[in-house]
């Protein structure tokens, strides 16, 4: 889900939040990348990393979970779901990171009031951020990883110039009549980036509008804006129903997506499998094309763009499965998805799935044992 709060704080980019409890990190002299290459400093004797090594150690491969936080790890009216995910998890090594469109400082201020739990990683602002989980002495603090941000950077994104741009898009369409009310979320403030003041805070790879339609106008309004922006990602994201068919939607224009952040880390951090989950617009990218290691869970009660996406996607040709899993064909192999059909929600949906997948690996397990008995 898209986070609507505007930050206003700017006198910090890293936030501190200090007297924790010590999780008890546990530190490895030996980086357990499977690859020729050096794990970054930043993830060295990290939680993140601390709980990928004991699963290696101890199961032979390591899993994550990738989660978007409103309405899919996190439920305002079920809060204690969310402790009861994250325990079970943490009682499996099974690190869970968020990806979310919150910028990162609203994120912290909600762990530092206790609505969220600690996320090993948090993916913020859509995906166009990394920031890692970092201890020193009682203090937590996420810091950013630098090496993505050189990534995101180098897709060549000048923000005054999509700026420029979405505003001669926002001018045609209001002057061609359309009943859209198409304009940037924060106009003022757009105004000012242009006339010379500093981009909003965290939203130096983010430009985003919003617009009100149904999910025809959306589609094609998404479509629209990826023609215009080829080089980006452009993401739609149902914030509220108006009268009728018609909402309101958010329209983010972004260097770097979720999908992006969680292919970096599976292949930063050598993960070897685990889910994804979310249920809105800015999910679609994540749960449709990040790494075909990583199953897809689109947890209950979806936005209608989120579950129209996905629908069209395990209709295709070629999918195979029944009840709420779905293999699905890709570019590089297969793919797992799993749809929420019975009424669970957020954490519910996410729990499910990842008891699915951990029954279904066991009875790989024993069925690959019971034919190296017979073989031998």
């Amino acid at each position: 889900m898209v986070d609507s709060e505007k930050q206003t704080d700017n006198s910090k980019q890293i936030t501190e939040i200090s007297a924790v409890p010590n999780p008890g990190l546990v530190e490895f002299s030996q980086p357990i990348l499977s690859k020729n290459r050096e794990l970054l400093p930043l993830y060295q004797n990290s939680r993140l990393y601390s709980m990928l090594k004991a699963q290696k150690k101890s199961e032979g491969e390591s899993a994550a979970i990738f989660t978007d936080i409103d309405d899919t790890a996190f439920l305002l009216s079920e809060p204690e779901t969310t402790k009861i995910l994250f325990d079970e998890a943490e009682q499996q090594n099974c690190p869970v990171i968020a990806d979310t469109g919150n910028q990162i400082q609203v994120v912290e201020r909600r762990i530092a009031e206790g609505e969220l739990p600690y996320f090993q990683a948090i993916c913020s602002s859509v995906g166009s951020q990394i920031w890692v989980l970092k201890q020193d002495g009682e203090n937590l603090s996420y810091i950013p990883d630098l090496k993505y941000r050189k990534k995101v950077l180098a897709t060549g994104f000048d923000r005054k110039e999509v700026v420029k741009s979405a505003w001669q898009e926002i001018v045609s369409k209001t002057a061609s009549g359309q009943e859209l009310k198409l304009q940037f979320q924060w106009p003022e403030d757009e105004q000012a980036f242009l006339n010379g003041e500093p981009y909003l805070e965290n939203q130096e790879f983010k430009v985003s509008l919003q617009f009100e339609g149904d999910l025809f106008i959306a589609k094609n309004l998404k479509e629209q804006f990826a023609g215009i922006f080829p080089k980006f990602r452009v993401s739609v994201c149902q914030i509220k129903p108006l009268e009728g068919e018609r909402a309101l939607y958010y329209l983010d224009i972004l260097a770097f997506d979720k999908a992006d952040a969680i292919d970096y880390l599976v292949e930063e951090l050598d993960i070897d499998s685990g889910i994804v989950a979310g249920d809105s617009g800015n999910d679609i990218s994540m749960l449709s094309k990040s790494s075909d290691k990583i199953h897809s869970v689109l947890v209950g009660y979806p936005k209608p763009e989120a579950l129209l996406a996905m629908e069209v996607i395990i209709s295709q040709e070629g999918v195979a499965g029944r009840g709420s899993f779905r293999r699905v064909p890709t570019a590089t192999g297969t793919k797992l998805f799993y749809i929420e059909r019975n009424g669970r929600k957020g954490p519910h949906s996410v729990k499910r799935a990842v008891e699915l997948l951990i029954r279904a690996r066991a009875i790989s397990r024993i069925k690959k044992n019971l034919a190296l008995a017979n073989n031998g």
